[in-house]
């Protein structure tokens, strides 16, 4: 991948997608200037905000260098993240959650000089840490489908992925390198312009949930390397993000069920989607049974409205496979 500096680009483009992000916003952004200014790089940020609700845009009118795109309507983060793209004129784009703060400007100097001399790099991840210092999970290895679907059949009380990505993180939590991995998390992820254009970015069909595992699979396809640096991190409130939004079970299991479409094969997706129903299943009576012990009555009510959406979904697939094969 070439860097070389063409008219009216910037180094980085640093995007951001806001929606309800009135406590986090204007921390990340005194986080992104802070650091970068003390750097050698050109820069600019982007901001799309998926038609927030609360303050998150007057706070953003604090910012007059930040270039504001506001949607009318929610377009969820592939959509919004495009969007942004073609408003943007970055070598390197910089995708970052509006729940986390940037800590040195080392991030941008590593990622850019990996960038600068290793063409076959397509993807550059970045340790996140919680809010109490520790890491935590930000991608790495895609999942086999019979983990995948035990951890479903489980409800998620096995996961085999998760164990041996936790180990992983551990091992390699003191590093002073770059490992290569399947993917990244999109909560601090940066790509190539060329790699990213390449590919025709973030699928629009992902709302939220799963686009950041499925634009690493597909820029992995295409030959390109995905890198972890575990010795720089950015601060993470973990999922405050997308917690606001009360839609955020139906789209994960629709995101779920979208990559199993993108890239099982054919029997594989069959298999997959009836474990996901049957998860869905276990996940109600679940809340039937022990929801009110742990979830106020609201967000009991949220997520039983959630998982019934997700059924009459994955039962309007099944029987539209069944009238494809009849």
């Amino acid at each position: 991948m070439s860097l070389d500096l063409r008219t009216n680009e910037v180094d980085f483009s640093i995007i951001i997608v806001t929606y309800n992000s009135e406590d986090f916003i204007r921390e990340c952004l005194e986080s992104v200037y802070n650091t970068i200014k003390n750097t050698k790089f050109s820069f600019e940020v982007i901001v799309v905000d998926n038609n927030s609700q609360d303050a998150t845009v007057d706070i953003l009118r604090d910012f007059p260098e930040v270039k504001l795109i506001k949607n009318k309507e929610n377009l969820g983060f592939s959509r919004a993240n495009n969007l942004a793209f073609e408003n943007s004129k970055g070598k390197v784009l910089f995708f970052l959650n509006p729940d986390t703060r940037i800590i040195s400007s080392k991030i941008f100097e590593e990622v850019y000089k990996i960038f600068s001399t290793c063409p076959k790099v397509g993807v550059i991840g970045i340790k996140l840490v919680g809010e109490k210092g520790e890491a935590t999970l930000s991608g790495f290895s895609f999942e086999p489908l019979w983990s995948a679907v035990l951890s479903l059949l489980s409800m998620q009380f096995i996961d085999f992925r998760i164990i041996k990505d936790k180990n992983l993180l551990k091992r390699i939590n003191n590093l002073t390198y770059p490992i290569e991995v399947d993917w990244v998390s999109g909560g601090a992820m940066f790509i190539s312009r060329e790699v990213y254009s390449k590919v025709s970015g973030f699928d629009n069909k992902f709302f939220l949930y799963s686009e950041d595992v499925d634009i690493c699979k597909r820029i992995k396809d295409n030959g390109f390397k995905i890198l972890f640096l575990p010795y720089v991190c950015v601060s993470h409130y973990e999922s405050h993000s997308s917690r606001k939004f009360e839609k955020r079970i139906y789209y994960r299991y629709r995101s779920l069920e979208l990559y199993a479409m993108k890239h099982y094969k054919k029997w594989q997706y069959s298999l997959y989607k009836y474990a996901l129903a049957i998860n869905v299943l276990e996940k109600l009576a679940f809340n039937k049974l022990f929801g009110k012990f742990i979830y106020n009555e609201h967000e009991l009510l949220i997520r039983r409205a959630n998982y019934k959406e997700v059924l009459k979904f994955l039962f309007s697939k099944v029987l539209g496979e069944k009238k494809e094969v009849l």
